[in-house]
């Protein structure tokens, strides 16, 4: 990947083989348990599992900004040993790259939503967005919740949808790959 070049703001996601990334794959693969009732049930199951699990944002060449347990940078180097995605947004300038990083690098140390996840689960169990919404804890955020705030707080960028805690990466990669004109897919690796 050393001829890879990367730009502040693009997003990738990777994914892991954990049982915890399995679990929340799972999870993303319908928008509710009663889709997947309905598939068993009609026989018409579509297996649409996520590709990824993990989002984050770039800062530099060099370096990563994205939530674990808390908010920290790393190296972009930890991507590569994954399977991956980059997607770049054409019309960054330098004025919105230098705003998500300045808004990213405030969110610094900030914690992980595990309430962000009880929500989401809840969500997905009854099919009422709304609890996802409504555990939603300012400045405890989960991965893909935090990298499409920045893109909210600096651009005001959605993903298409109403309410940035609807959004998982799956929904993202998604977006990003029916809207090539105005996102780029610079690199992927997915075995």
């Amino acid at each position: 990947m050393e001829n890879l070049k990367l730009h502040t703001g693009d997003i990738f996601f990777t994914d892991t083989f954990s049982v915890a990334s399995k679990i929340v794959k799972f999870l993303m693969t319908a928008p509710t348990v009663w889709h997947h009732i309905f598939w068993k049930f009609t026989g018409k199951i579509k297996k649409e599992r996520p590709r990824f699990y993990h989002a984050g944002m770039i800062l530099d060449e060099k370096q990563t900004i994205e939530q674990q347990d808390k908010v920290i940078i790393k190296s972009v180097d930890k991507i590569y040993k994954k399977n991956f995605v980059i997607w770049r947004k054409f019309d960054l300038t330098e004025y919105d790259k230098d705003l998500l990083v300045k808004i990213a690098l405030e969110d610094l140390g900030e914690g992980y939503g595990i309430l962000e996840c009880i929500g989401k689960t809840i969500s997905w169990i009854t099919g009422i967005k709304y609890f996802a919404r409504w555990f939603d804890m300012k400045d405890n955020d989960i991965c893909v919740i935090r990298v499409a705030d920045w893109y909210k707080r600096a651009l005001g960028y959605t993903f298409g949808v109403k309410n940035i805690n609807d959004l998982n990466t799956k929904i993202i990669d998604i977006y990003c790959k029916n809207h090539p004109e105005e996102w780029d897919c610079i690199a992927i690796r997915y075995t």
